[in-house]
């Protein structure tokens, strides 16, 4: 956890508006962007503070960073493997895409697309079109998210 932090999540909200210029500009060059929506979640912390807690986190999840700009608030992983589908007993390979932004100095907007594929029936990985499936892996990277805050 992080010391001298206060923690107050806020709902998590699907937006089917377009996402902000930086976040989309990340997802661009998916061909299987139009396949995922994107996500918000304002937290009560100050910019570097979630910041440090998204890299916390992605590094206990074992997701690779592909590329990040603090500056600009931007990052993405690598596709990486992870646990099995409940349905298929296959593993699920996730990508991440996040823009962080500040609001003021005790509030930060995470925007967030997680891209997430599953083998089809010949083993090619495709992408999960079940966003309720996509959401509770959302909802899972937020818990550990908060966790590492502090905040549960």
């Amino acid at each position: 956890t992080m010391e001298g932090v206060t923690f107050q999540a806020m709902r998590l909200v699907h937006t089917l508006s377009d996402p902000s210029a930086p976040l989309a500009a990340m997802m661009a060059s998916n061909p299987d962007k139009s396949n995922f929506g994107w996500y918000s979640h304002t937290f009560e912390c100050g910019y570097d503070t979630v910041w440090q807690a998204v890299e916390k986190t992605f590094a206990i999840q074992k997701e690779e960073i592909a590329a990040q700009d603090q500056q600009a608030g931007t990052i993405m992983t690598n596709l990486t493997q992870h646990g099995l589908l409940a349905l298929t007993g296959s593993p699920t390979h996730d990508q991440y895409y996040i823009y962080l932004k500040p609001i003021d100095a005790a509030h930060t907007r995470l925007e967030l697309s997680l891209f997430s594929y599953g083998p089809n029936n010949k083993g090619n990985l495709v992408p999960i079109i079940n966003q309720g499936q996509v959401k509770n892996r959302i909802e899972k990277f937020l818990d550990q998210l908060d966790a590492t805050l502090g905040g549960k």
